[in-house]
């Protein structure tokens, strides 16, 4: 009776434990189904405030000497010398590059070239000389035998006056001949060496020693330092903010900025890239820190407005774009609300929609992809 009374209490214990795990891992279930929701954390923007907008947008440059010349060959050929490297000073009239060729000509020639167009040259004037040389004999002793005639009237007349002009005219066609000789030479040898007309330094070097240099082909640019500008280009829906006279910033990789002015914008589009040339020039030029060849960062502060007044301009980062609707959500009391848009154009990360849309609804603006259609928000000032 004992053993019987003592196996129905462990029975009941048993049972009693079991029921009681059961229930308590039925709730913990249930909790951990159901965890309570936050709200979303949102900020606003009210849509009579999204009529216009205002953004900086950055540009690379490039910092150039206000006065610079590319210098390009004029015939092609090796580069037999080429003095100076990226950043060296070169004096106005100084010799960038030499350009030569071997020819047919196994010799170097008396100009220090193996150019055949060079030596031909050489031999041209050579010549030239030549034979005003022999121009210049024949007229003389043409002049001195008449001279003889005229001051000694019992010498017989074998040179008359005309042979004597004749003789001068011949000299002086002879010596235009040299003259021309020459210069033709000296075009020559001009055409095979590069120099720069201006000085200052050298910003960029595209040749080296061995090179084969095409005709036509940038060989060097020299810039003048003293006075600098910061070049860079702008699309055509960009051109209204690039105005004369505006003020913009310049950065380099270091983190210095200065204040520069726009002064002059290219009329037309480059025909490759379809975008306009800029230049600014340092508020200070006395005081700036920039050098020329070197790169730089423009920040341009632009603004835009929307083109029907019954529009709105958004970041594209808040609207949801779709197959078959674009959409925001607006705060609806402490809920979201989705709002279908029409999309109006895209101007960088900026677009211009339409919409159902009253002038004080509140766009959500942070936290836009984080919320659903009716889910509840916190707006954050």
């Amino acid at each position: 009776m004992n053993n019987t009374i003592k196996k129905t209490i462990a029975i009941f214990v048993i049972a009693a434990a079991f029921i009681f795990a059961a229930v308590h891992s039925k709730g913990k279930t249930q909790t951990e189904a159901e965890p309570l929701q936050k709200p979303t954390d949102v900020t606003v923007q009210r849509a009579k405030d999204s009529k216009e907008i205002n953004k900086n947008l950055d540009f690379p440059a490039s910092v150039a000497g206000d006065q610079e010349v590319k210098i390009i060959a004029r015939v092609s050929g090796t580069a037999v010398v080429s003095p100076y490297s990226v950043g060296s000073f070169i004096p106005a009239g100084s010799l960038v590059a030499k350009i030569d060729d071997n020819g047919s000509n196994l010799g170097i020639g008396g100009n220090d070239f193996r150019s055949s167009q060079v030596q031909q040259s050489e031999l041209s004037k050579d010549e030239a000389r030549k034979a005003m040389d022999q121009a210049k004999k024949y007229y003389q002793n043409l002049k001195d035998a008449y001279d003889k005639q005229e001051d000694n009237s019992s010498l017989a007349k074998t040179v008359s006056k005309a042979q004597v002009d004749s003789a001068k005219k011949q000299m002086q066609i002879a010596e235009i001949q040299f003259d021309s000789a020459n210069v033709g030479l000296q075009g020559t040898l001009d055409d095979h060496l590069a120099t720069s007309p201006i000085g200052g330094y050298v910003t960029s070097m595209a040749i080296s020693v061995g090179d084969y240099v095409s005709a036509g082909q940038e060989i060097a640019t020299v810039s003048q330092t003293k006075n600098i500008k910061f070049r860079f280009f702008v699309s055509d829906d960009q051109m209204s903010s690039a105005s004369k006279g505006k003020e913009i910033i310049v950065s380099n990789n270091s983190g210095d900025s200065e204040a520069a002015v726009i002064k002059n914008i290219s009329p037309s589009a480059d025909p490759e890239t379809k975008r306009f040339l800029v230049e600014a020039f340092p508020k200070d030029a006395n005081k700036s820190s920039f050098a020329s060849g070197t790169v730089a960062s423009i920040s341009l502060g632009m603004s835009e407005t929307v083109s029907d007044q019954s529009d709105f301009i958004l970041p594209l980062a808040v609207i949801t774009v779709g197959q078959n609707e674009s959409y925001i959500f607006v705060a609806d009391g402490s809920r979201a609300k989705k709002v279908t848009v029409q999309v109006v154009r895209v101007s960088g990360e900026f677009a211009e929609v339409k919409g159902d849309i009253p002038s004080d609804a509140a766009i959500i603006m942070d936290g836009s992809k984080l919320v659903k259609e009716g889910g509840e928000i916190a707006i954050k000032e």
